[in-house]
Order: C-alpha cells, then structure tokens, then sequence
C-alpha cells in the first residue's frame, strides 16, 4: 500500500462461540476429513452435568458447543467458521481485500474502504444468521 492510503479494522468477537456450534454444522463442515466418525460419535453421545456447593446435578445431553477449554475446540471453531473466511474474500468488495485476522471466536476485518469495511461486516452478520454465531462489534479503530 502506499503511504496515503488508509486501513480500516473492526474486532468482532463471536458471543458464546464455542457454546453456539451447531454439531450437524460442524460435522458437515468435517465430512471430507478422516476421523470424523469418531469425532461425531464423540459430539453426538456428550453429556453433561453441573457440580455447585458440591452437589452434581442431573445429567443432560449436549446438543451444541465444542468444549471450553478443550485442546480441539479453537481448531474446531476455526474449521465451523472457515467458510466466513472464503465469503469474505470472495466477496469482491473495494478494489483490495486487505483482509481478515481469525482466532477462535476473535475476528479482525481490514478494508481499505469504508464501504467495503460495512460489506464485510453484512457478510459476517449473513454468516452469523445462518450459522447461529452472533458476531459481536468489539473494537472499531480507524487510522489515516
């Protein structure tokens, strides 16, 4: 880029992420991967039960969310939103796409633009509705 030209970020943060990942979703998304039974079977049969005041609660099944903490969970996230990734590249807005920054549930989207800066956001916002993610505008940093 050149010395006059600008950068444009916004930080979104995913509400309740790895909480939210929809298993069918997830596993379509896994489906040409190897593995994936076993990771199925794993997701499809979690339990779960509260322990508070040091009385365990009943248990219940798990029907969406990758495990907090879990050493595949932001692997995992990343693979249910990758998609995000392509749409916003493929989107075609502005002259550049400078690009976005993803970890886990934390997404930064660059623009050179204004305009292609809200078109990015409209596209995480369509993400977001169709996956069930609530992406969540955390930080909004202009620089000249």
């Amino acid at each position: 880029m050149q010395k006059s030209n600008k950068v444009l970020c916004v930080s979104l943060d995913a509400s309740k992420a790895f909480d939210k990942v929809l298993h069918n979703g997830l596993f379509v998304k896994l489906i040409d991967n190897k593995g994936v039974r076993l990771l199925c079977n794993w997701y499809k049969r979690m339990k779960c039960s509260v322990l508070w005041n040091n009385v365990l609660g009943d248990i219940f099944a798990m029907n969406c969310g990758v495990r907090q903490g879990g050493v595949l969970s932001p692997i995992l996230f990343s693979i249910y939103v990758d998609d995000l990734i392509d749409e916003l590249r493929n989107s075609g807005y502005g002259r550049l796409f400078v690009g976005c920054i993803l970890y886990a549930d934390d997404i930064s989207l660059l623009s050179s633009s204004c305009y292609g800066l809200q078109s990015m956001l409209n596209v995480c916002v369509e993400f977001g509705n169709k996956w069930d993610t609530v992406l969540f505008l955390t930080q909004l940093k202009l620089s000249v």
